[in-house]
This record gives structure tokens, C-alpha cells and sequence, in this order.
């Protein structure tokens, strides 16, 4: 399954920024407009967030500054993934090579350019459209010991707002083919760093397009020179190692677990092999994985574009990063101390029933939530769940429409819980709670299952809940407007 490729990584010296940390979404404190301390510039070695996965803030640092401009790397491992599925559909690299490509269709290409891993990262398609140009899909049946498949996973991108989104700069990145494809001795192919290094410029004449990349041996070789273990020190996190389907793993010398470095995959591939792809597996150990392996680390990396988001100046630090405007606006919005009493908007109705006293509107795909004749604005969208073809609304919905004439506007309604990725509604001293991927809520105390199979679910970092059936929490009344896709609360 491994081959192992010692190499020492020596050389010239260059440096690089990764950066993850982690917010609760809705939890935060006192809002503020005037989050006008803007980041201009980002040196080497500082950090910033960016981006949420499987409900964990991602924190980069940035690791090198070159033409591009400052490449930034995730801090942790983010996930455990198969770089490429192994399959018999050969127009794409997978019939390409000395064997006519049977170990990629027995193990998976080590071809960056229409690997699985790319297509992934790079990819805004929503849960199971991913598109595959390989044309081998990660399933279950094509990965190593059916562990770890992702073909049924949105696309990466979905994990970022629009705003974050404008952070990440589209470049062209280089890629070496390997020798199934040019000779070595065409193209001075060497497996020694040191030839390597020299010869990369000769070597990497394919590029692609790319949001998202994995390092390559070269960005990998100057992480080293300017960060030392820091390259190698990659722990993966607790989502990434919740998530996955193995429970241990060794690499080498490394175990896989809680708090320890674990390998990750670069974007190099190994030579006279096509299925087997670079690792970084520990202190001065390059070696290659087989490309369908599941247990090995992804470690993300992307251009940052600070002409395009606006960025608060925080120190850059990995304990006190920068983030973007919106987030922190986010933040500032709802506070993480649940209330002790309901004040103007909503009456008490016994032990189960509220009544609001003005009509609550929201409209799908827009941001407006209408209490009565006054509008307020909310940071994301309501949109309606394919699965249940039920309305989801984000948390910062339930301060609006709970307390928006309440006389502190700041009122604490909710609070989270990242551990359990439960949300705690606290209405007039009713609990009210929601668990991502959860069919069932517990009002009261109660457990009561939700309609439609309709689940709470994490979206872009943040916590969405069903309109209707915190409605029915609530005991109240709720309205539903096909034609203009609007939702409503009725006063009563």
C-alpha cells in the first residue's frame, strides 16, 4: 500500500502562512457597525479564518508569498479522503500509461489534473452532483477497504459565503504528469529533492486552473525551510477524524489519533508508478500512497485575494486571526447567554403555546424578515431542504422574530453547542433544541419528530433550523404562500 520514499528536505530559504480556528456560528456578543480596522496585507506566518467544514471553523496561515501572491495553508487536516478512486472508465488518465493505465484502474490516478480530490475542492455543486472528470466517482466500491468514499458530499466550495468566496483567487498552478506520460529522461525527472528543486521548472509543464490545490513538493520543500516541523506537524481535526470510517491507521511511525501529526497527500506524483501519489508522512519522510488510500490526510491550500474581501484586523495570530467583515458582523448579532424572560413581542400561552402579537414574514432566497410594517435583515437566506422540501431558516432568524421590538435588541436567545452541534432556543423560558442531521427536535423536554423527515443542518458555517417546525414548538400558527414562496408566522 506505501512505498516508502525517504527524503531529506533541504534548501533554500521561504516562508508561508496556514490559520484555523473555530467560532460558533450564532454565539457571539455586542454588535457593532464599525468594523472598519481592515487588513491590507498578511505576512508570512499569520493567520486567518476562512470557510467552514463539517461545522469547524477552517484556519489558514500563510506559508509562502510568490507571483501569486500569499499562499495560505489550512492549519489542521481537515478531512480524511481517497486522492482518486480506482474504475474502468479510461478517456481521462485512467487509460493513460505504460500498462495502459491498469493501475489506475486498479488503485486511482495519481494525475492531478482530473483527480477526484481536485474536482471536490473545486467544485460549489450541491450533496451527490459533484462532477467527476475522470469519470470514476469516489464511491464505496472504488475506494480501499470501501472506507472514506465522498461521492455523495457537496462540493468544498459550498462550505464558503460569497464574500469568502471573493477571498480566493482562480491561478494557474504547475503540475508534473509523470514519466507514464513524459520520459525522464525527456524531462530530467528525479526522485532526489535536491535534483528535484533544480529540475522542477523542466519537470512541471502542465498546469491547471485552481480555487483550491493541495502543496506540491516544491511549496511543500519551502514550508520546511521557513517553518521547520511545522510542514510535517499536520493534526488532523476532531470532525476530520469523527468522520472518518477508519478509527486507526499507521503511516511509518505515525498513529493515527487524537492530537497527533498525522500524513497528508500533496498533489506530486510518485514516479514509475501512476497509481501512487507523494505523502508527507513525518519529520523528513516523503513517501506515496496508492491514490484510492482513505486514510490519508487533506490539507488544503488557496491564493488569498485581499483586494476583493474586506478582512478585520485582528493581530494575525493562530489565537486572536483575521476574519472576514461579515463573520464578525455575524457574530456580533446574537449572544451566546440564554434570556430569562420574553419581553414585548412574544406572550406567554400556557406551558406550551407562545403568540406573537405581529405577523413574521420571510421570503425564500431572500434576506428581509418582515415583523409587522418594520424590516429587518438577516446575514443569509432561508432556502427550502430538496430532501424534505421543507423551509430552513438560519438562527439568527429566531432573535428577529422573537424579540425584534423587545426593548434590548441585543437579547440572548440562543445558544450552541459545538460539540454536539445542538442549538438551545430559550422562548419565555421554554428549551427548545435542534441537532444537526437530526430528524427530531426536543421541545420542553419532549421529544417530538419532525415532519417530512426534515432535518437541521449546517450550510456555509452556519446553523439552519425548519421554520414550520419551531412554529409548532412555539405553538404558532404557520402560513405557507406556493406562489410567492413566503412563509409566515401568524399574530395571534
Amino acid at each position: 500500500m506505501l512505498k516508502k520514499l525517504f527524503q531529506p528536505l533541504i534548501g533554500t530559504l521561504l516562508s508561508f502562512a496556514v490559520c484555523t480556528t473555530s467560532f460558533a456560528e450564532i454565539g457571539m456578543t455586542e454588535h457593532t457597525d464599525e468594523l472598519t480596522d481592515y487588513v491590507h496585507s498578511i505576512e508570512k506566518g499569520q493567520y486567518l479564518v476562512l470557510g467552514n467544514y463539517n461545522g469547524e471553523d477552517i484556519l489558514w496561515r500563510c506559508v509562502d508569498k510568490d507571483s501569486n501572491g500569499a499562499l495560505m495553508l489550512s492549519d489542521k487536516i481537515i478531512s480524511l479522503k481517497p486522492y482518486d478512486a480506482n474504475g474502468l472508465y479510461t478517456s481521462g488518465s485512467h487509460g493513460i500509461g505504460d500498462d495502459s493505465g491498469e493501475q489506475r484502474q486498479a488503485k486511482g490516478s495519481n494525475h492531478w489534473a482530473d483527480s477526484n480530490l481536485r474536482a471536490w475542492l473545486n467544485s460549489s455543486a450541491t450533496s451527490g452532483k459533484v462532477e467527476w472528470p475522470c469519470g470514476n466517482a469516489p464511491i464505496t466500491s472504488a475506494v480501499y477497504q470501501n472506507k472514506n468514499a465522498y461521492a455523495d458530499e457537496q462540493g468544498f466550495l459550498k462550505n464558503f459565503s460569497a464574500m469568502e468566496m471573493s477571498a480566493i483567487k482562480t491561478v494557474s498552478i504547475p503540475q508534473i504528469p509523470n514519466d507514464y506520460k513524459y520520459t525522464r529522461a525527456e524531462k530530467g525527472f528525479s526522485t532526489g529533492i535536491k535534483e528535484y528543486k533544480q529540475n522542477y521548472g523542466n519537470i512541471a509543464d502542465e498546469t491547471t486552473s485552481d480555487r483550491f490545490f493541495l502543496l506540491n513538493y516544491e511549496q511543500a520543500y519551502k514550508t520546511y525551510v521557513a517553518f521547520k516541523d511545522y510542514y510535517y506537524n499536520a493534526i488532523p481535526t476532531k470532525a476530520a477524524l469523527e468522520k472518518s470510517q477508519f478509527s486507526t491507521a499507521t503511516v511509518e511511525d505515525l498513529t493515527l489519533g487524537s492530537g497527533k501529526p498525522w500524513a497528508y497527500w500533496l498533489r506530486t506524483p510518485a514516479p514509475n508508478n501512476g497509481a501512487q501519489v507523494r505523502i508527507i508522512a513525518g519529520d523528513n519522510k516523503v513517501m506515496a500512497a496508492d491514490a484510492y488510500t482513505g486514510y490519508i490526510g487533506v490539507r488544503p491550500a488557496f491564493y488569498l485575494n485581499l483586494s476583493s474581501a474586506q478582512f478585520i484586523a485582528g493581530t494575525g495570530t493562530e489565537t486572536d486571526p483575521f476574519f472576514v467583515e461579515e463573520r464578525a458582523k455575524a457574530k456580533a448579532e446574537i449572544g451566546t447567554e440564554p434570556v430569562t424572560s420574553v419581553q414585548s413581542v412574544v406572550n406567554s400561552k400556557g406551558d406550551s403555546e407562545l403568540t406573537i402579537k405581529k405577523d413574521v414574514k420571510i421570503t425564500i432566497g431572500e434576506t428581509e424578515v418582515k415583523v409587522g410594517d418594520k424590516t429587518y435583515i438577516m446575514d443569509v437566506a432561508p432556502y427550502i431542504q430538496p430532501e424534505s422540501n421543507s423551509t430552513l431558516v438560519p438562527l439568527r432568524f429566531v432573535a428577529i422574530a422573537l424579540y425584534a421590538d423587545a426593548a434590548d435588541t441585543n437579547t440572548n436567545v440562543v445558544e450552541w453547542n459545538a460539540d454536539t452541534k445542538t442549538a438551545t432556543i430559550n422562548a419565555n423560558g421554554k428549551l427548545i433544541n435542534f441537532t444537526e442531521g437530526s430528524g427530531e427536535m426536543v421541545s420542553g423536554g419532549k421529544v417530538m419528530v419532525m415532519a417530512n423527515n426534515v432535518k437541521a443542518e449546517i450550510t456555509n458555517g452556519r446553523m439552519f433550523i425548519p421554520f414550520r417546525e419551531l412554529g409548532r414548538a412555539l405553538g404558532i400558527e404557520v402560513e405557507w404562500d406556493n406562489i410567492s414562496k413566503t412563509a409566515t408566522y401568524k399574530a395571534g
